[in-house]
């Protein structure tokens, strides 16, 4: 798009709960997603222009990350969260330190899991 690449990055999260009232969860199954724009599809020479996600009433939009969230010059690390007020659940930059996820690509995914 514009001389972007976009990558999708997308989250299952089979117990998640979002609250609605007093007494009263939400749905259990929870998807959320973050999309990091770059300049370059190389991943050995590409630049982070934003990243963008939903945030727990409506859409976050962040142009470029600050420093303290990118890894390495290179990465970016996402956190999931339940906020206290309400209950929410969603995905956030982080800055914390921890495990990685490998990433998996569409042809890589076997054909059982691959449909079409």
């Amino acid at each position: 798009y514009k001389d972007k690449w976009a990558i999708m990055y997308a989250w299952y999260f089979p117990k998640g709960r979002q609250y609605i009232r007093k007494y009263k969860s939400g749905h259990r199954h929870f998807w959320s997603y973050a999309i990091v724009w770059t300049d370059s599809p190389n991943p050995d020479n590409s630049t982070i222009l934003g990243v963008s996600m939903p945030s727990g009433i409506g859409y976050m939009k962040r142009a470029l990350p600050t420093f303290k969230y990118v890894i390495d010059g290179t990465a970016v690390k996402f956190d999931s969260y339940r906020s206290f007020w309400g209950g929410r659940m969603g995905i956030r930059l982080t800055k914390k330190s921890g495990d990685t996820q490998d990433l998996t690509t569409w042809e890589q995914l076997t054909e059982k899991f691959a449909i079409r």
